[in-house]
């Protein structure tokens, strides 16, 4: 069922291993003089840790709705994760937003300019926040909602 999957992440592991062990780098790795400091390493898991947790939140949250669907019918499970298709059409394009926003807000905080900083939040939320109820809309439109019939077709 998953073979693809499988012989193409193997095949995409075995091109790398050839492309990193015959190709000429740019960037020479000695791990001779390589030595492990447990500070750094805390550093960047201080960092990182609030992604993990949240990360797999996520994933423990979708394992846990598959379990307790998968107790009704499969269909439920398959409707659910069309679900989560059709909800990163919506998210994506905010997640995008939010890339694009965060370094002209750090960039301006930096230089002190407060009200630019003010300014790209306020744009940066209104645009997230016409993207999502746009989607809504259109949710609510191809729903077929009885108060969008009555109110339009009269």
């Amino acid at each position: 069922k998953n073979i693809a999957t499988v012989l193409g992440q193997i095949l995409a592991m075995f091109f790398l291993f050839f492309v990193l062990a015959f190709r000429e780098k740019v960037l020479k790795i000695d791990l001779r003089r390589f030595k492990f400091q447990g500070g750094i390493v805390r550093d960047i898991y201080a960092v990182g840790f609030p992604s993990i947790v949240m990360q797999s939140i996520g994933s423990l949250m979708t394992v846990g709705m598959n379990a307790i669907l998968i107790r009704f019918t499969e269909t439920a499970v398959a409707f659910f994760g069309v679900y989560f298709k059709l909800q990163s059409f919506v998210f994506m394009p905010v997640f995008g937003l939010n890339q694009g926003v965060m370094p002209v807000i750090g960039y301006n905080y930096g230089a002190r300019q407060r009200h630019r900083v003010t300014s790209a939040v306020k744009v940066g939320c209104s645009i997230a926040v016409c993207i999502c109820c746009t989607a809504c809309g259109f949710i609510f439109i191809s729903s077929g909602s009885t108060l969008f019939r009555i109110r339009f077709l009269l």
